[in-house]
């Protein structure tokens, strides 16, 4: 469990970090919690701070997996440059909001599990 809480501290540490750098005035950073995650030998998690939440990081997880795997297909696929600033919005709880999710929407294979 101690791996794991590192592990999305450093990812949460990380969020700051590149909001920091690439900040534009009157943007407000969002909750760092992942909403997405996989879980190896399991399949993927959802994460949000309500069940609706949760429904949501997983259809874009699902969206992002499927073009990801549409471009293999068409001869490769790489993530952005860390030094491209991200133009859309990260799903998150929000500014002062709960950081911790409080619903949970497990996936598998593209069944639901709860």
């Amino acid at each position: 469990m101690e791996e794991q809480e590192a592990s999305v501290e450093a990812y949460a540490a990380a969020y700051r970090e590149y909001f920091a750098r690439h900040a534009q005035s009157g943007m407000t950073p969002l909750d760092p919690a992942p909403r997405w995650v996989v879980w190896p030998g399991v399949g993927t998690v959802a994460l949000g701070p309500s069940a609706r939440d949760a429904a949501v990081a997983a259809d874009i997880g699902r969206h992002t997996g499927r073009a990801i795997q549409w471009a293999e297909a068409l001869g490769g696929w790489r993530a952005p440059a860390r030094r491209q600033p991200v133009r859309g919005r990260v799903l998150g709880a929000g500014a002062g909001q709960a950081s911790k999710p409080e619903a949970l929407l497990f996936r598998s294979r593209g069944k639901s599990l709860w």
